[in-house]
């Protein structure tokens, strides 16, 4: 019985990445195809802590944004 549950739920986090997997790729290719050059290291880190204290705030329920 829990070897089925673990299986399931195995399957829907695959599928959760597979799907983030795929919308990142296709966000690249447009980024590629207009040209938008790469981010800096520094530019990385920003949005990087942008990204994470957004998340935090979603996983929160705080609705302010930065």
């Amino acid at each position: 019985m829990w070897t089925i549950v673990f299986a399931v739920t195995t399957a829907v986090c695959a599928i959760g990445w597979l799907t983030s997997k795929v919308s990142v790729y296709a966000l690249l290719w447009y980024m590629e195809q207009k040209n938008v050059p790469a981010p800096s290291d520094e530019e990385l880190e920003r949005g990087t802590k942008w990204a994470v204290a957004n998340l935090t705030r979603d996983l929160l329920h705080r609705s302010k944004r930065p």
